[in-house]
Formats: structure tokens, sequence, C-alpha cells
């Protein structure tokens, strides 16, 4: 948390994480599935963790490998 105007800071981030959370389950409710990474995520493990995602999450047509 930033160490200047915390009040903000803190509203801001609390509104961004229940934002995050309703979108999922909304998306999740349609069935897709959701995966979020940092921008200080190396790239190879994000793309690891979406291939691990795609190999095992069941789709409506495809059952998982």
């Amino acid at each position: 948390m930033p160490k200047t105007n915390q009040d903000y800071w803190s509203k801001k981030i609390s509104g961004n994480r229940a934002r995050d959370v309703e979108t999922s389950r909304l998306l999740g409710d349609e069935g897709w599935t959701v995966l979020r990474y940092w921008e200080h995520e190396s790239v190879e493990d994000v793309l690891l963790d979406i291939e691990l995602t795609l190999r095992t999450t069941p789709t409506k047509n495809h059952p998982p490998k």
C-alpha cells in the first residue's frame, strides 16, 4: 500500500478486489475460466499455467486430456 493517501488507496484496492470477484463470478456462471496474472510474473510461468489449465479444464465439447 502506498504511504501517501492511504485512505484513498485502501478504498480503491478494496473496490478493485470486489469488482474482480464479481467479474470472475459472472464469467464463471457463463462457463469461462478466469485466470489473472501480475505483470511481474514470468512469461514462462504464466504460459505453463495457461497450458495446464487448458489441459485439465473440461469444456462443453471437449473433456480434459
